[in-house]
């Protein structure tokens, strides 16, 4: 096959790939949750990281069974990816913000969106994740474990770039 009989997937192929991709990210992220909690005593505010799990879960059945039915447009799956990270951002938020390690999950809808969608949407979704982003610098809840009174003042000097105090 050469390049110009390929036929890229359609929306809705690339929609039902993604509810897979969200609904194995959910399960994992509840794993994980539950496991800082119950097994290194993390306190994290899981009621409501719970209902924002359970509203991406939602949301992927929802998005699994209108990929079946109806033409899916461009728009929505970039909306799709739109609520993924607003939820991300939720969960970050609930669990230390831009100094979580997770914070690294930003990137997955920006790569979906490149590969999948015109160069508009992608453009949009790295926008929208770095205004994300930022804002978790100044809107999170702290995480709090055992030994939270033992944590450096300079912890999260690591986040913007400084290896010391001298930033």
């Amino acid at each position: 096959m050469n390049a110009s009989e390929y036929q890229p997937a359609p929306v809705a192929e690339h929609l039902r790939r993604l509810m897979l991709l969200r609904g194995v990210l959910a399960c994992v992220l509840a794993a994980t949750i539950g496991v800082a909690q119950l097994g290194f005593g993390v306190q994290l505010r899981w009621e409501a990281m719970s209902a924002l799990l359970l509203l991406l879960l939602a949301a992927s059945l929802f998005g699994w069974l209108r990929s079946r039915r109806a033409h899916i447009s461009e728009a929505e799956l970039f909306l799709h990816l739109l609520l993924d990270v607003a939820t991300l951002s939720g969960l970050l938020c609930l669990s230390g913000g831009s100094t979580n390690p997770f914070v690294s999950l930003y990137l997955l809808p920006i790569v979906i969106a490149a590969t999948t969608l015109p160069p508009r949407y992608a453009w949009s979704m790295a926008t929208v994740t770095a205004v994300c982003y930022g804002l978790l610098f100044f809107f999170y809840l702290p995480l709090t474990t055992a030994h939270s009174g033992h944590a450096d003042a300079d912890f999260h000097l690591h986040v913007i770039g400084c290896g010391s105090t001298s930033c």
